[in-house]
């Protein structure tokens, strides 16, 4: 019976890697992961200069088009004002006579 244990133990002994095997391929796998990581890291900072462009690009249309409108806007009120005045003045008496009309129908 120690015979099978023994011809066991060396059968798992053979299948074990060498330490230095293990040390080698465990340093060749984290050299692999720091160049992935350093890849992505670069790809992840000209990621962001390029969205933080794009966004700047974005804020700056976004500021001139409120100005514009902001401008087409207050245009229109100022060129609404003066046409509503003028229009006042004129609609004024159609106003009062419609009122007039409309209490003259009461009366009958």
């Amino acid at each position: 019976m120690t015979a099978v244990l023994r011809s066991t133990a060396v059968c798992r002994m053979e299948n074990v890697a060498k330490p230095s095997e293990t040390n080698r391929s465990m340093r060749v796998h984290i050299i692999r992961v720091h160049i992935i990581i350093n890849i992505l890291t670069k790809f992840d900072k000209d990621w962001m200069k390029t969205a933080t462009s794009i966004i700047n690009i974005l804020i700056k249309f976004h500021k001139d088009w409120m100005k514009t409108v902001a401008s087409t806007v207050y245009t229109s009120k100022l060129l609404t004002d003066a046409h509503t005045h003028t229009r006042t003045h004129i609609r004024a008496p159609d106003i009062t006579r419609s009122h007039k009309l409309t209490m003259s129908l009461r009366d009958r």
